[in-house]
């Protein structure tokens, strides 16, 4: 219903400005319950739960690097660069792979992120290919 997708988005966005009040050693201790939800709400039938949750992951990422996380954050920017419903969702995730990247713990992870990369790359989207 309508009013449970306003719960997902409403509960997403309050995840969103904890994350980007977070300081990194805080956000470290809630990395890995909000990459639970980022996973969870990637599969959501609703467009912007799907895009605001790859907002989320992008946030925590930029405050918090990988935190060791970086099979879990691929997994997640790979289905949203392959979401079939939604170009912003496949652009979002193709802004969060370039934070990712850039934020990297290890740069050996960075392997990790090239099928996304070419889902992006291969768009039919121009906005998404940029």
């Amino acid at each position: 219903t309508k009013r449970d997708i306003d719960n997902r988005l409403l509960a997403l966005e309050c995840i969103l400005c904890v994350t980007a009040n977070l300081k990194r050693q805080f956000g470290a201790l809630f990395f890995g319950q909000i990459i639970q939800i980022c996973q969870k709400q990637i599969r959501d039938s609703n467009d912007e739960v799907r895009e605001t949750a790859v907002e989320v992951l992008m946030q925590l990422v930029e405050v918090c690097g990988s935190q060791g996380q970086s099979n879990d954050i691929a997994r997640i920017l790979n289905r949203a660069a392959g979401d079939t419903r939604s170009a912003r969702v496949r652009y979002c995730a193709g802004l969060c792979v370039q934070q990712v990247v850039q934020q990297l713990d290890n740069i050996k992870e960075l392997n990790l992120f090239t099928q996304p990369c070419q889902k992006a790359l291969n768009d039919p989207s121009a906005e998404v290919r940029v």
